[in-house]
């Protein structure tokens, strides 16, 4: 498979863009997806002029911006299509204080806005699936899908999300086919505290719930050529807390050559 490894930015927020793209150059990856969020090193506020510059800094490093993770707003949308990046990836919330369909019809409803923004500027919105009040699995993102204009709209696929709710790898690939702008690899499992609540702990590929080698040998019987994104989300033991900075790069490191051993079978 030729697919470039991209990894989400989120665990190093405290870099400059300078020290970011050092850091990814170093770790082995072939870009980013790139947090645009509050507190990082490009935010919704100042996107119209560090997008850009951000993009230069990376393209300095051999690196590539394939997608940005940040809220849907036209600012984003137009710098992204002045640096030539094609995917918002974002996710549905559900708020029940209104309603699963209402918040659904929402989100749909302020993409269909945005419509005219996203073809000028070459951009789509990518739906990622996600555990908790949002859409879950790969049925779900294909319900959200049926009512957009695929020019402007497709899914980003989340297997450890799949797995947390029980959806296998193959049926997801199979629902979605034709519809997946890039593939999150990343590994949790559910836990009991000492509450009895049910959390998810957020580890390496080898001990999450779905196989990266089967689902890798699924993206090559699929075809599959887009990007493929490490989110590099891990939890200390027995806690909430994410690991960011050295503890998150040295298990980044460890996932990629973890799913570069598959990739290249």
């Amino acid at each position: 498979m030729n697919n470039k490894i991209i990894i989400f930015t989120k665990p190093w927020k405290n870099l400059s863009l300078e020290q970011l793209a050092t850091l990814v150059k170093n770790m082995g990856f072939d870009g980013v997806e790139l947090a645009i969020r509050d507190g990082y090193q490009v935010t919704p506020d100042n996107v119209l002029t560090e997008l850009p510059q951000a993009k230069k800094i990376f393209e300095s490093k051999g690196l590539f911006i394939g997608s940005v993770a940040g809220p849907l707003e036209e600012n984003i949308i137009s710098a992204m299509g002045k640096a030539k990046i094609p995917v918002l990836r974002t996710m549905a919330f559900i708020n029940l204080e209104k309603g699963y369909f209402e918040s659904l019809n929402e989100t749909k409803n302020k993409i269909k806005g945005l419509s005219p923004l996203l073809k000028k500027n070459h951009v789509k919105i990518g739906i990622q699936n996600h555990h908790g009040y949002m859409i879950n699995n790969a049925i779900g993102t294909w319900q959200f899908l049926q009512e957009l204009d695929p020019t402007i709209s497709g899914s980003v696929l989340d297997f450890a999300h799949c797995a947390l709710a029980g959806e296998p790898n193959d049926m997801a690939l199979d629902i979605l086919k034709g519809q997946i702008l890039e593939i999150n690899f990343k590994a949790g499992y559910k836990y009991k505290d000492n509450k009895g609540n049910w959390l998810v702990h957020w580890t390496t590929g080898d001990e999450g719930l779905y196989s990266w080698e089967t689902a890798t040998k699924l993206l090559k019987e699929h075809k599959f050529m887009g990007n493929i994104c490490l989110h590099a989300e891990y939890n200390k033991i027995n806690s909430l807390v994410p690991l960011v900075g050295e503890e998150a790069q040295e298990l980044a490191v460890k996932d990629l050559n973890y799913l570069k051993s598959f990739l290249m079978i």
